[in-house]
């Protein structure tokens, strides 16, 4: 059952293959239960705008493995061709839908309580480093 919030996240890399130490560390985020990856695409635009999505070569390479590596398609094809045509020629994608595992807890505490999660919103990085720059100015 899912419990966390769920989102989706799209990592870009130069290139046909995702770079191993980005990987590296996805993979421990996964492994230490932080999170659990509901569904996971790669997606190359070759140099020539061609857009193809991709069997992952090695879902083990991700911390998929056994039943994790089992998805559930939340990404659709038209997703994976936005997701394509977003990117850079000769580059490639790593579409990760997942829930953030560490909530369930909290969610389960707050709906044994009656309440719930109202909102929960996303503040984009650039926004959280200027508060910060101009509070520190």
């Amino acid at each position: 059952m899912v419990n966390g919030p769920v989102e989706l996240l799209v990592l870009e890399f130069p290139g046909e293959r995702p770079d191993d130490s980005a990987v590296v560390e996805v993979r421990q985020v996964i492994e230490q239960g932080l999170v659990t990856v509901l569904d996971l695409l790669y997606v190359v635009r070759h140099d020539d705008g061609r857009i193809e999505v991709v069997d992952l070569p090695d879902p083990a390479a991700f911390g998929l493995i056994g039943d994790a590596a089992k998805t559930f398609e939340l990404v659709s094809e038209e997703d994976a061709a936005d997701v394509g045509s977003s990117i850079q020629p000769g580059s490639c994608a790593v579409v990760i839908v997942y829930e953030q595992t560490w909530a369930r807890q909290v969610t389960a505490a707050l709906a044994a309580s009656g309440g719930e999660v109202a909102l929960h919103v996303q503040v984009p990085p650039e926004v959280v480093a200027a508060a910060m720059t101009s509070a520190t100015s």
